[in-house]
């Protein structure tokens, strides 16, 4: 996803998913507060920090296996995403047979996050692909 990017670009991406889901976040928060939906808002806040927590952990893992010599590259970090992934499901669906509405909440801030990150990746790419056909 983030091979066709600049290092300085996959930076900024990180800086502004962060940036928009703390927004996302303390709205949350407040907006289902005012409506009595506070476990909802908690959900949003615990999946938007999971998702960039995985974020994060996916860059370390990412570094880690560039420093190894290893023949196979895809293989450790196929390993690590599918058990981050597992994880973050099985927390996900504890939660929403638990107490449905911070579970729900969960879902809804996960899904929040990837579609935050996939915006401001699109955003960067076509943002350095003008600057490509400005340059030519």
């Amino acid at each position: 996803m983030f091979a066709r990017l600049a290092l300085p670009e996959i930076g900024k991406v990180y800086t502004q998913t962060i940036t928009a889901i703390l927004v996302m976040a303390l709205a949350s928060l407040v907006g289902l507060g005012v409506f009595g939906q506070l476990p909802a808002g908690i959900g949003i806040c615990l999946g938007l920090a999971m998702g960039a927590t995985n974020l994060k952990m996916i860059g370390a893992s990412v570094r880690k296996v560039q420093a190894r010599i290893v023949e196979n590259k895809r293989r450790p970090l196929a390993k690590g995403t599918l058990g981050r992934l597992g994880v973050v499901t099985v927390v996900t669906l504890g939660l929403v047979l638990l107490y449905a509405p911070l579970g729900l909440g969960v879902l809804g801030g996960l899904a929040l996050f990837e579609i935050t990150l996939l915006i401001n990746l699109a955003r960067s790419m076509v943002n350095q692909a003008k600057q490509v056909n400005d340059g030519t």
